[in-house]
C-alpha cells in the first residue's frame, strides 16, 4: 500500500499547505521556520526541530535549527552534551537511513540509556521520530518528539515519508540564498557582547571590556540567546 493510500484527505491537504508555505520561502531559514510553523499548525506536531547540515550525520550539531515547542533548557543542554549520545545521530554514522525513524524502532546497541534518562524522558518526552529531508545539495532533518510512548503509529511514518520527500527538493532550490543575518536584530552593543562571549569571555571579562556591570551583560546575553536561538557554546560558530 502507498503511503498515500494510508492517509485521510485532512493529512493531503495539510501537506499541500506544507507546500505551499514552503514554496514562498526565499531562505533556508524561512523555509525551515514554515515546515515546523505548518507541523505544528496542520499536523499536530508541536514539538519539532528542523536540523541542516552538509551531511545528515552532521546535522545533529547544527548550531542554529529551527525549534517549536521545547523547553528553555533542552537545546542548549543537547548542543553541549546529548548529542554525543543521540542514537539517532550515531545511526545516522551508518548511512542516511532510507526514511523516518522511530525510537521504537531502534536496534537496542543504539539506544544509550544516558540519553533516554538524562535528556528524553527528563525533558518530558518517551516518543520521538526523525524525518530525514535528504537534499542533494543540503541534507536536512526534523526530529518530532511526543509525550506519550509509542505516540507515533503507522499514519505518522507514512505523512512523514512524505513530508521528506516533499522538502528535499525545496530545501535545494534555497541552498546560496541570502540568510536573514540574526544579528541585525541586535543592538551594536549586544553584537559586542555575543562577539566577546563566542569567542570565549566570562561576563566578568566582559563587562571590564565594555565597561559595563555584570548584570548589563547578563541582560544582553538574554536577549542574544532569544534573538539567534542558541546558547553561549553556539555563539562560537555563530559570531
Amino acid at each position: 500500500m502507498s503511503d498515500y493510500a494510508a492517509l485521510e484527505r485532512r493529512d493531503l491537504e495539510a501537506l499541500l499547505d506544507l507546500q505551499f508555505a514552503c514554496a514562498g520561502a526565499g531562505s533556508v531559514r524561512a523555509l525551515r521556520e514554515a515546515a515546523v510553523e505548518v507541523l505544528a499548525r496542520r499536523f499536530g506536531y508541536r514539538t519539532a526541530t528542523f536540523f541542516t547540515g552538509a551531511t545528515f550525520a552532521g546535522i545533529f550539531t547544527d548550531a542554529r535549527p529551527v525549534v517549536n515547542g521545547l523547553r528553555k533548557w533542552t537545546l542548549p543542554a543537547y548542543q553541549e552534551e546529548f548529542h554525543r549520545l543521540d542514537p539517532f545521530a550515531a545511526l545516522a554514522r551508518q548511512g542516511p537511513p532510507p526514511g523516518p525513524v522511530s525510537l521504537d524502532v531502534l536496534p537496542g546497541a543504539l539506544r544509550d540509556d544516558r540519553y533516554l534518562r538524562t535528556f528524553l524522558f527528563r525533558s518530558g518526552f518517551h516518543a520521538k521520530i526523525v524525518i530525514p529531508v535528504p537534499g542533494r545539495r543540503l541534507a536536512g532533518g526534523i526530529g518530532l518528539l511526543a509525550e506519550e510512548p509509542g505516540a507515533f503509529g503507522p499514519r505518522d511514518l507514512a505523512r512523514a515519508r512524505l513530508v521528506g520527500r516533499l522538502l528535499a527538493p525545496l530545501l535545494d532550490a534555497r541552498v546560496g540564498a541570502r540568510e536573514p543575518d540574526l544579528l541585525d536584530a541586535l543592538t551594536a552593543r549586544q553584537r559586542e557582547t555575543a562577539r566577546l562571549a563566542g569567542q570565549g569571555f566570562t561576563n566578568e571579562e566582559i563587562a571590564a571590556a565594555l565597561h559595563i556591570t555584570r548584570d548589563t551583560v547578563k541582560k544582553h546575553l538574554s536577549r542574544v540567546y532569544a534573538v539567534t536561538g542558541t546558547n553561549r557554546v553556539g555563539l562560537a560558530r555563530l559570531v
